[in-house]
């Protein structure tokens, strides 16, 4: 009889047993875990950006800044440049 018979232990299996199973389940939950982290994370990221451009879009708003004022800037300074 062995030792671990007579002091009523059981015997566990050696580690090289457990490890490709245990790995496998391991790393698969681990990739799930990762994922779902990844997923919760861009959700909390796009709702602050979605946030932060609902609040740029009401400060400009104030200025009332229309579509091609921007390009009359520009053509203006060109033309003060120009003078110089």
């Amino acid at each position: 009889m062995s030792a671990a018979k007579r002091k009523g232990t059981k015997r566990v299996p050696s580690r090289g047993n457990l490890a490709g199973t245990t790995a496998s389940k391991t790393g698969s939950v681990n990739r799930g875990l990762a994922a779902k982290a990844r997923r919760q994370l861009m959700a909390r990221t796009e709702d602050l950006y979605a946030a932060e451009q609902a609040r740029m879009h009401t400060a400009v708003a104030v200025f009332a800044v229309s579509a091609g004022q921007a390009d009359r800037l520009r053509a203006a300074s060109a033309a003060v440049e120009a003078a110089r």
